[in-house]
């Protein structure tokens, strides 16, 4: 009887969708909504463009929601394009030169796989008015690399059951003068940043564009990041999470690069446990193999075997864990 009265409810609409202040009256961290369509209805989307057999063509980015809440089209759609590289070589071979070698063709085929498993997952946590500092570095064979730090508390975390997996230091260890590795592009989650209200610079057209499409409007500027360390201090307090900036349409707005204020509605992606010790197999593999190759004194080339039979005993390793956590969870 209550869902056939639903029906003929006329919902108020809902500006800002939150799960801040239900929980005491819920007793859940989440809040669910809806929004109905019809056929001829008008949605206000952001887009941005894709390469498509060699043609730019026009895609959506962004799909509001409501006002102030929007879903990322881009990186649900396209994930190894937002959060990692594509593998461009097949990893499986009979025998490999080294064991870098057999590291270097490995990673990227599951640094793929644990992006698509992550988006796929659709257990992200959209968290607003963060305040995210930004800095540029240069890197030797690579254009501008954009940085950011955030803090979160660890009691915030904790009671809404983020999770974070960090590293525990001292406050005088932590050094924000930190710039990554060109060579290390691992990540320990994904994490969608986006500023509504961006004025951005057009540049000079040769067409006449702006007859068709208002070039002044405010956008929102969209970065893809991966987590690349997480710190927290000594008395749990803060999480300190450091990101890389993989991919955007267009650079990161210069206001933001001088410190000023702004604040920030990021999206945590968090990357599922099995693909994190996924991840970290090969390099044991790698790391025993090469340990073994050393004891032996053979500089000969590495067969396949010996790495499926490492990587297996890491596998039934993790099985183990996994089944014995779920019966203790239970």
């Amino acid at each position: 009887m209550v869902d056939e009265i639903s029906v003929h409810l006329q919902l108020p609409p809902v500006d800002e969708p939150s799960s801040e202040g239900f929980v005491v009256s819920s007793g859940r961290h989440f809040t669910e909504y809806a929004m109905r369509l019809r056929v001829g209805g008008v949605v206000m989307v952001q887009l941005t463009t894709e390469l498509h057999r060699g043609l730019l063509r026009p895609c959506i980015q962004l799909f509001h929601v409501t006002p102030s809440t929007c879903v990322c089209i881009e990186h649900i759609t396209a994930p190894i394009k937002c959060f990692c590289h594509v593998a461009t070589k097949s990893a499986a071979r009979p025998t490999y030169s080294s064991a870098d070698h057999y590291r270097q063709l490995w990673l990227p085929v599951l640094a793929m796989e644990a992006v698509h498993s992550a988006v796929a997952n659709q257990h992200s946590v959209v968290i607003r008015h963060v305040d995210v500092r930004w800095s540029q570095h240069r890197m030797h064979g690579e254009g501008p690399v954009y940085l950011a730090t955030l803090k979160l508390p660890v009691s915030f975390c904790e009671y809404r059951c983020i999770r974070l997996t960090a590293e525990s230091v001292d406050d005088n260890d932590i050094n924000d003068s930190w710039s990554p590795d060109s060579r290390e592009d691992t990540s320990r989650g994904y994490v969608c940043v986006r500023y509504s209200g961006i004025s951005m610079p057009v540049p000079p057209l040769e067409l006449p564009i702006g007859e068709l499409v208002n070039l002044t409007e405010n956008l929102t500027w969209v970065g893809h990041c991966i987590i690349s360390r997480v710190f927290v201090d000594k008395d749990r307090l803060f999480y300190r999470v450091y990101l890389k900036v993989h991919q955007s349409s267009f650079p990161l707005p210069a206001h933001l690069l001088d410190g000023s204020p702004v604040p920030a509605t990021i999206e945590l992606i968090d990357k599922p446990l099995l693909d994190r010790y996924c991840i970290h197999s090969p390099l044991v593999a790698a790391a025993t193999a090469e340990g073994s190759s050393h004891k032996t004194g053979s500089n000969k080339k590495v067969h396949t075997h010996h790495f499926r039979s490492i990587f297996q005993v890491s596998l039934d390793w993790l099985v183990a864990v996994l089944i014995s956590a779920s019966a203790f969870l239970q």
